[in-house]
């Protein structure tokens, strides 16, 4: 079975390491990000909730067509050492390893 991240507030989806933005609508907007690895998961949420562990990712079958649905990013064939920062940001949300949330946050404490 896949490895799937759900990050709402960042619109994005990422399944064995492919992230694609997908519309969210729906989601509950408590959920921080719904993490899957296999045949058990986690809910992450951003109140006081405690996080979920789960074992059933149908509840969020929609989201994972509407992802399969969207159309897969341009890869982008540069190395990281001539991206600029903007870019190097991208790739790295793309990649699962920034949100845009932080991004945001550096770009404001600039």
């Amino acid at each position: 079975m896949a490895r799937i991240t759900i990050v709402p507030s960042d619109g994005i989806m990422i399944v064995d390491g492919v992230a694609r933005d997908i519309d969210m609508t729906g989601i509950d907007p408590t959920i921080h990000a719904v993490q899957w690895q296999g045949t058990r998961g986690e809910i992450e949420y951003n109140d006081t909730k405690s996080h979920e562990q789960i074992d059933d990712i149908t509840p969020f079958d929609s989201f994972l067509a509407l992802w399969t649905a969207a159309v897969p990013p341009i890869p982008k064939p540069k190395s990281a050492g001539s991206l600029s920062a903007e870019e190097l940001a991208d790739q790295m949300i793309v990649d699962g390893t920034m949100t845009r949330a932080k991004v945001d946050a550096i770009k404001a404490a600039r």
